[in-house]
């Protein structure tokens, strides 16, 4: 298991999460599995599975490695603008498609693995995409964006089916995990909202600070953090924010769940272990089962790993378990393999003049 962080200093830095018995007492901590130069810029935004690391930032490429080979696989270039948000379907085993959106307002969908084609490119908003989310399905997209709006996608046929004007802000968007419900978050607010219904009434939680960060627990539980490095405990169904402690001094990036395996915490249900990541550059491993029991205290990590970068994301993958400390690859300024050709699926008349059918997003 790793954890994958992006660096205000253009580097990507994997860390191995150790220890993973039921026993409270063993000895956890966070390790340097590898690090690498990732990008000519900032990174803004990573994402793994199946052994592959993507990320992307401020010079308008993804950059594509693959970790179970130790390769740099080159960068796909498609925008026209910073890439602002990144996700791998499905997030867990073999991927299949790669999501990315960016500044100029487009969502593109890449064939994972092999050839790393470029299939579709969904257009609709009208400003930068803010974030994205898959249904569980593979059927859905959600998008948010700049422009104030979260559509819905049909990634069977590549098109809007529907748009709807957020009251709020919308810089974070997380699918829960059965995929009934979908949080935003940005601001001091954080919503959940019915994804069958996404005008009807949201459960409402309120901070003090900006939220920066969130994760889906589960379809009852949300782990939220941001300006001032508290993280607060979300209970979607009574409403309540029940317990929050100060995991950073400096603002919190990113918050990610590492077990699948939940233990319970004054009533409610969390991951064994969860990771937050901080503008300090500190990346901090929790245990749920020795958080501390009053509200807004300080709490103690059982480890903690120092990067000497600016954290700006994070994302947990549990395919990366079998790197060597020592793993370093090269900087891909100069990508080693030529960059992916748009495919004729983008051109319907092309398409329909050789007689081909036009092949399907999903």
């Amino acid at each position: 298991m790793a954890l994958v962080c992006g660096c205000y200093e253009r580097c990507v830095i994997g860390l191995e999460v150790c220890g993973a018995s039921d026993d409270v007492e063993e000895v956890q901590n966070l390790r340097r599995s590898f690090s690498y130069a990732a990008s000519m810029g900032p990174v803004k935004c990573v994402a793994c599975a199946d052994g592959y690391v993507a990320c992307g930032g401020y010079d308008d490429c993804i950059y594509l490695f693959d970790l179970k080979r130790k390769k740099d696989l080159g960068a796909l270039v498609e925008h026209q603008g910073a890439i602002t948000c990144l996700e791998f379907f499905p997030s867990r085993g073999k991927a299949s498609h790669l999501l990315n959106g960016a500044k100029d307002g487009i969502i593109n969908v890449w064939e994972a693995g092999r050839n790393w084609e470029h299939l579709k490119s969904l257009k609709g908003h009208k400003k930068e995409i803010s974030a994205i989310a898959m249904h569980p399905s593979g059927k859905l997209c959600m998008s948010t964006a700049k422009d104030g709006f979260l559509r819905l996608w049909d990634m069977g046929r590549g098109r809007c089916t529907f748009k709807h004007r957020l009251t709020g802000e919308g810089d974070i968007l997380k699918m829960l995990p059965q995929g009934n419900q979908y949080a935003l978050g940005g601001r001091q607010t954080v919503s959940v909202h019915r994804a069958d219904d996404p005008e009807s009434q949201p459960v409402l939680f309120h901070h003090i600070k900006d939220v920066l960060a969130l994760d889906a627990v589960s379809d009852n539980v949300l782990l939220s953090g941001g300006e001032g490095g508290l993280v607060h405990l979300l209970d979607i169904k009574s409403g309540t924010i029940p317990m929050r402690f100060q995991a950073h001094t400096a603002r919190l990036r990113a918050v990610c769940s590492i077990d699948e395996h939940l233990v319970e915490f004054s009533g409610f249900l969390l991951p064994r272990r969860f990771a937050t990541a901080s503008t300090d550059g500190s990346i901090r491993l929790w245990d749920s089962r020795m958080l501390p029991s009053n509200d807004a205290v300080v709490g103690t990590p059982v480890s903690e790993f120092r990067a000497g970068a600016r954290i700006t994301c994070m994302e947990f993958s549990k395919e990366l378990s079998d790197l060597s400390s020592d793993t370093t690859l090269e900087s891909l300024r100069e990508p080693k393999l030529p960059l992916p050709q748009k495919r004729s699926v983008d051109k319907p008349d092309s398409a329909a003049s050789s007689g081909r059918k036009k092949k399907s997003t999903f």
